[in-house]
């Protein structure tokens, strides 16, 4: 054991103090990883955020003598002195507001007279979107109101998107829903009031007339005025790393996807050690020691595991130390589980070793593992996302690599259901470096 040790050791100590391969281990993941993330991810929160969405608004309604809900729809969006108002409208705005993001942040609204002129402007992507309220919107909107009934017929508007800026678009359709929305239950309830009022009269029943008395008592006022406040637009995060900024996700997911593909070439250039040391005769010299193959090259083995061990734990810090420079703030951003995040490390060190073992296993010579052995691990890579981009998730579940880089994220994102991934790592590597180990034992005949 303590000839084993002091052979993983010394292989351990001549790889991180050479420099040519810290470069390759830990600057070249490093300085990958970050470029990627400054470049898509930049420093900025997490949470998507929608302001200042440029909007148009074209309002055709003729009103009636008594109101122009057109006019009510536009005020919500342009607040407009012209628009009269109800003298209850600062209570109405006190009970209905939420907080949050308000129109007034979350639109940019022009108020334009000629429809084609504001289809134009979306076309040309100088709207998102248009509104587009009909002549008739408050003749159809309001209750018909006749001595027998008071019913509402409904009305349309129309959303003319620009198809350029489908989430954006979607927020306008989804707000302009919710105000007709708003407009057609203050309608339907003065129509059902009416109607009920109506029924009761021709019944002969008059006990509703003394509430009457009460100048409150019919006032419908907050149903239909411009209340700014009341829409909101809250993305929830789907999980912990969604709260972190875009950067550190990124950072998340290609970082761990780099660590794990530049660990394959820790690993196999670690074991191809063993041909360059029979080639060179030190691997003979170790031989007429009192020291038999098997520990020379169990320990070769286990030097290949600490350093790729090694090289894991100091990328993952340092992605963790760069987050938190570009954040600002101090954070982990590996998630809370301490314990599976070490299990999982230890497992992605022994199937990626595993699968660099068999690849040596299976090659005639040294000289055929450098050239097959760097396309193997892009391949691997590629599936992992560590370039990236994520190929079909039918294809990269063969690469140990995947379920390595989707146990870190789900980790990071505060998922610890991550069983199946170590599974699948555990018996990868068990199977893998069982089948190379006697396979390379076999190579190795001095």
């Amino acid at each position: 054991m303590r000839q084993l040790l002091a052979i993983a050791w010394k292989d351990t100590y001549l790889r991180f103090s050479d420099r040519t391969q810290l470069i390759i281990m830990l600057a070249t993941p490093l300085l990958l990883s970050t470029i990627i993330g400054m470049a898509f991810g930049g420093s900025s929160g997490g949470q998507i955020t929608f302001s200042d969405i440029p909007l148009a608004i074209v309002n055709l309604d003729t009103g009636n003598d008594v109101t122009n809900l057109g006019d009510s729809f536009t005020a919500i969006f342009l607040p407009d002195d012209s628009v009269p108002t109800a003298t209850n409208t600062a209570q109405c705005n006190a009970a209905n507001s939420s907080g949050g993001q308000t129109l007034d942040d979350l639109f940019t609204t022009t108020r334009i007279t000629d429809v084609e002129v504001a289809r134009a402007g979306v076309e040309d992507g100088t709207y998102v979107a248009a509104i587009i309220i009909p002549a008739d919107f408050t003749s159809k909107m309001s209750p018909n109101i006749t001595p027998e009934s008071a019913t509402i017929e409904g009305a349309q508007i129309e959303v003319y998107a620009n198809d350029g800026s489908p989430i954006s678009a979607s927020i306008v359709r989804s707000v302009a829903t919710s105000i007709v929305d708003q407009f057609t239950i203050g309608n339907v309830t003065v129509a059902v009031t009416i109607g009920e009022l109506i029924n009761n009269a021709q019944s002969g029943n008059l006990q509703v007339i003394p509430a009457l008395q009460n100048g409150d008592a019919l006032d419908f006022t907050c149903a239909f005025v411009a209340t700014d406040g009341n829409i909101t637009v809250n993305q929830q995060p789907l999980d912990a790393s969604q709260e972190q900024s875009n950067f550190v996700q990124i950072l998340i997911f290609i970082g761990s996807a780099q660590a794990a593909y530049f660990a394959l070439f820790t690993a196999q250039f670690g074991i191809l050690s063993l041909f360059d040391e029979k080639e060179t005769g030190t691997l003979q010299r170790m031989m007429v020691t009192p020291t038999s193959r098997t520990t020379i090259i169990l320990g070769k083995m286990v030097g290949v595991l600490l350093s790729v061990i090694l090289q894991l734990v100091l990328l993952l810090g340092s992605f963790t130390l760069i987050a938190s420079l570009v954040d600002g703030q101090a954070m982990f951003i590996w998630g809370n589980n301490l314990l599976l995040l070490v299990i999982l490390v230890l497992l992605t060190v022994l199937s990626i070793s595993g699968v660099s073992i068999i690849l040596v296993g299976l090659a005639n010579s040294p000289e055929q593992v450098r050239v097959i052995g760097p396309l193997v691990n892009i391949g691997l890579g590629a599936m992992a996302g560590a370039f990236g981009f994520q190929l079909p998730e039918i294809i990269s579940q063969f690469s140990p690599l995947y379920w390595s880089v989707n146990g870190f994220q789900s980790l990071a994102g505060g998922d610890n259901d991550i069983g199946l991934n170590l599974v699948i790592l555990l018996l990868l590597g068990l199977a893998t470096a069982m089948i190379g180990l006697w396979m390379v034992n076999r190579k190795v005949e001095v």
